[in-house]
This record gives structure tokens, sequence and C-alpha cells, in this order.
């Protein structure tokens, strides 16, 4: 991951909604790189996903914007990921 990049992770969003859907809401907060929405579900069992965006300033406090977006009566709850891939793969190694 380009150190330009910071990946959050996103879920509680409407089952009907899609990548295309997400990346119209998220492109509001910044330039995107990448929206995707995993087939499986978290531990919950509702949907999540992720964004990457470019040259995000302060992390903490979009953190904070992003995680206060309601879709309809739909609170999203949105966070920093915790995880990258890089650091996925090298520990997979």
């Amino acid at each position: 991951m380009n150190n330009n990049e910071t990946t959050f992770f996103f879920s509680n969003f409407p089952n009907n909604f899609e990548e295309y859907d997400m990346w119209k809401i998220f492109q509001r907060w910044g330039r995107l790189k990448e929206v995707f929405i995993s087939r499986g579900l978290d531990r919950k069992g509702r949907r999540f996903g992720f964004i990457r965006l470019w040259n995000v300033k302060h992390k903490g406090q979009l953190e904070s914007e992003l995680d206060a977006i309601r879709i309809g009566n739909i609170k999203m709850q949105v966070n920093i990921a915790r995880f990258s891939k890089e650091k996925e793969k090298s520990t997979q190694a």
C-alpha cells in the first residue's frame, strides 16, 4: 500500500447497495482509489467493505465524519482499517 493511501472499513449499509452506490456516497470526502464490498459477512452477520482514499491529511477527523454517515434511517459504521493488504500478505508468508 502506498503511504498516500488510507483504507477505511465500513459496515451497516443497505443490503441493496453495491460498490457503485458506495462510491457515490464516499466520493464527497476525497479522491477514492477503490471501493470493495466483501461477499462474506462480518461477525454480526452484516455485509462490509473497504474504501481506499488518496492523500488523507487528518485521518482521525475524517474517520469521525465518515462514521456519521446515514443512509436513510441507517447509520453506517466506519473506521480506519486495522490491517492493510501488504501486512496480511507478509504475515502469511
